[in-house]
């Protein structure tokens, strides 16, 4: 195979194997109210950008979430690269190829002036202190959840919360998984120098394609039923996939249209303020069919592809019936919880909870029949294989808990039959946070997850004693079987049986 010439601007980003390996962002100082940190000032910065970089675009998207237009003003470059000995971008958009607020013509003139010695690309979104005229942080991969965090004094009235305390690990997972195998993995293949290279990233690509897709056969948004900092990040990529890199990059295995739930959640993104309205096909198109790239002066013909036709982003996408709400977002001190699944370091905190919520019966039951129900609710039985351990979140405390036994499993221990449909078990609300939703919300959770695992019904069992229970299981639909009761302790007390019955659409 005949050797392939890198330009030289590229050199640095191509490893020996032919692999792109993007460069590390020079300006990674947080924002913040620590020692060190950079300040949060209403109006004293500038982010750049060009609609055109999915790294910009979802810094600009949480920035109109959150109303953060107000606070930090935003300076947008041109979709096509400048004819330079060098990459760049160019404020060819405003009066006299200007940025109005800098008075720079090319984004490098920020970054010289920053770090005189610098010699990387000078990249978007960058955010530049306009009393200083310097560059403080290109640091895509953390700039949202800054605007999410460090920023929320200027947030508007009411702004949705993209990043909850409670799933941030849970987030930061998943944002990294996104980073490496998509939002970067597009570039991985466009970018590639060797065919080996090319072909190990264009199937990490579409592997992690695949499992988003079953991921979102299930719920509506990437963390269920609101849009978080990780939609964001993914919405990026998917809406120049079609436009731009399923041809232009060689990521030619499926479009997203051919994804049925990915194109579904794609275009409930879409049609959200925010993401649609800050989507500019034209100059994304114009960018990775006409422009050069990594580059200097490799401007390509100069001839625009026509489609694909975009007009199905604004049909209807039925995606609320996951949720079964039309809203889309997590307001904070809302009544919405958020439910998740328990980490396995919280498991000692769930049983002493669990505990906590299930002493007030003490009184109820004689002292053998406590010390049973003691031993159960605070035994290692959640650790089952197969078991899903969920909690509901609300302001960042675990509010409470419910095991979901799957189906044919012992899941109490001897005493009931098992069944061909999951069980529930455990449930338990911290008395503080009682009478805010918090069992409801994880039955419809149970009951949700057993509909989507195709199960015909969902059953439960509850002592005699607990009213309050029997009342709320009885609500949501729950029926009575009695011929699943059983008599643990020998002392007269039932622990009736419950079925609901799933109705699949």
């Amino acid at each position: 195979m005949p050797e392939i010439k890198k330009p030289s601007s590229i050199a640095a980003e191509i490893k020996e194997d032919g692999s792109f390996n993007r460069q590390v962002n020079r300006f990674t100082t947080p924002f913040g109210e620590e020692e060190g940190c950079l300040p949060v000032e209403k109006g004293r910065y500038r982010l750049l950008w060009s609609a055109v970089c999915p790294w910009a675009h979802r810094s600009v998207i949480v920035r109109s979430l959150l109303g953060l237009e107000d606070a930090i003003s935003l300076g947008t470059s041109s979709p096509m690269r400048p004819d330079l000995p060098h990459v760049d971008w160019e404020f060819s958009l405003d009066p006299d190829n200007v940025d109005p607020v800098l008075g720079i013509r090319y984004l490098s003139e920020i970054y010289k002036k920053t770090d005189p010695e610098y010699s990387g690309r000078p990249t978007v979104p960058v955010m530049v202190d306009i009393v200083e005229q310097k560059a403080v942080n290109n640091d895509y991969f953390r700039l949202t959840n800054y605007f999410e965090t460090a920023w929320k004094p200027l947030h508007k009235k009411d702004a949705p919360d993209l990043y909850p305390e409670a799933l941030r690990e849970e987030i930061d997972s998943l944002n990294d998984m996104i980073f490496h195998d998509v939002n970067n993995g597009v570039y991985k293949c466009g970018f590639a120098a060797e065919q080996e290279a090319y072909e190990k990233a264009y199937d990490a690509l579409f592997a992690r394609l695949d499992e988003l897709e079953e991921r979102l056969s299930g719920r509506r948004f990437l963390f269920g039923d609101y849009i978080t900092d990780s939609d964001v990040r993914l919405y990026a990529t998917l809406i120049r996939f079609d436009a731009a890199y399923y041809s232009a990059f060689k990521t030619n295995r499926n479009r997203i249209i051919d994804f049925p739930n990915l194109w579904g959640y794609l275009r409930d993104l879409y049609q959200t303020p925010g993401f649609g309205d800050t989507t500019d096909f034209h100059a994304i198109k114009v960018h990775y069919h006409l422009s050069s790239h990594l580059s200097s002066g490799t401007q390509k013909a100069n001839i625009l592809p026509k489609g694909p036709d975009l007009s199905g982003l604004n049909s209807p996408h039925n995606r609320e019936r996951l949720s079964g709400k039309i809203e889309k977002f997590l307001f904070p001190h809302s009544k919405d919880f958020v439910i998740r699944n328990a980490e396995s370091h919280e498991l000692p905190f769930l049983r002493t909870q669990r505990l906590e919520a299930y002493e007030e019966h003490a009184a109820k039951v004689p002292a053998d029949h406590w010390k049973a129900l003691k031993e159960a609710v605070s035994s290692n039985a959640d650790e089952m294989p197969g078991a899903e351990r969920i909690v509901a979140v609300l302001d960042g405390e675990i509010a409470g808990s419910v095991i979901l036994f799957p189906a044919k499993s012992d899941a109490y221990e001897g005493f009931a039959k098992e069944q061909d449909y999951p069980e529930i078990r455990m449930l338990a609300v911290a008395p503080l946070a009682r009478g805010k939703g918090a069992a409801s919300a994880l039955v419809k959770e149970c009951i949700s997850r057993a509909e989507q695992q195709g199960y015909s019904a969902i059953g439960l069992h509850t002592g005699a004693f607990m009213e309050s229970a029997i009342q709320l299981y009885e609500k949501l639909g729950f029926i009575r079987v009695p011929e699943l009761d059983f008599e643990p302790a020998d002392d007269g007390i039932l622990v009736k049986g419950f079925r609901y019955n799933i109705v699949h659409s």
